[in-house]
């Protein structure tokens, strides 16, 4: 979860220097989800050096307003995502999904729109892991036209903004 106010909460900072400033905008929501992400990276990587392994678990916010009231969120709280630790089984090692190369998602000085021609190798691994896996047949352009297209990829994800901001946050 991020948690925007937790320094000056535990500063004992009074509230009311806030109101309407720095934590209601935008930048301060992105900042407290990238600190998330960062400090859960870590955790994963600490994890993994102790033989642990981990799996995120994104499907949270597919019901953040539920889940933040389970976990009793205090406002300017929200559910980023989840993350399982745990001993991995040895007999149901997964597989790790074939990521695009460098030369797709990697820019050097300045964005380099034209990718298209670059992202046709990675379809042939993106099958086979499919295949492998039983997977519903689909190429990876599919996928993510699929992710960008159709609002059932959002699975309640399309009502994130109204949870946080049911939460405290204005963001704007």
């Amino acid at each position: 979860m991020l948690d925007i106010l937790l320094w000056p909460t535990l500063c004992e900072m009074p509230m009311n220097v806030y109101d309407d400033l720095v934590h209601d905008h935008l930048d301060a929501f992105v900042m407290a989800t990238i600190d998330t992400a960062l400090a859960a990276q870590n955790a994963a990587l600490a994890a993994e050096s102790l033989g642990l392994g981990t799996v995120y678990i994104g499907g949270m916010r597919n019901k953040s307003k539920e889940v933040a009231d389970l976990l009793v969120l205090p406002n300017y709280a929200s559910v980023t995502f989840g993350m399982v630790v745990g001993y991995p089984a040895p007999e149901a090692q997964g597989r790790l999904r074939p990521r695009p190369s460098q030369d797709v998602v990697l820019h050097r000085n300045r964005y380099e729109a034209d990718r298209a021609a670059r992202i046709t190798a990675y379809e042939e691994p993106f099958k086979h892991f499919r295949e492998d896996l039983g997977m519903k047949e689909k190429t990876f352009a599919e996928a993510v036209g699929l992710a960008a297209n159709d609002m059932l990829y959002m699975d309640g994800r399309e009502n994130l903004r109204s949870s946080v901001v049911g939460r405290g946050s204005k963001l704007f």
